[in-house]
């Protein structure tokens, strides 16, 4: 036998590294039509030579780091970076 799926966005929660959260159904209220939201991501298709020593977290660089950001270690200049790992 076959269930569908219901999804109901109303009831999802999401809070990122930094302890942003996301506001809730009702604090935001129904859809508005003068409201958008955007989803930006980049394709790392121009530099192959920056993925054989890359890509670089910089989460994990800067918890190296201890604090000090002028002696952490950045990586390459115009090697590519990135925040943290993907959540899926």
């Amino acid at each position: 036998m076959h269930s569908s799926f219901i999804t109901k966005p109303d009831t999802w929660a999401a809070c990122d590294g930094l302890g942003r959260i996301l506001p809730t159904y009702d604090q935001v209220g129904d859809l508005r039509p003068d409201k958008f939201i955007g989803i930006f991501y980049f394709l790392w298709a121009e530099n192959e030579a920056g993925f054989k020593t890359g890509p670089y977290d910089v989460t994990k660089i800067l918890a190296a780091a201890g604090g000090n950001l002028i002696n952490a270690t950045w990586g390459p200049l115009y090697g590519f970076h990135h925040w943290s790992q993907p959540y899926f």
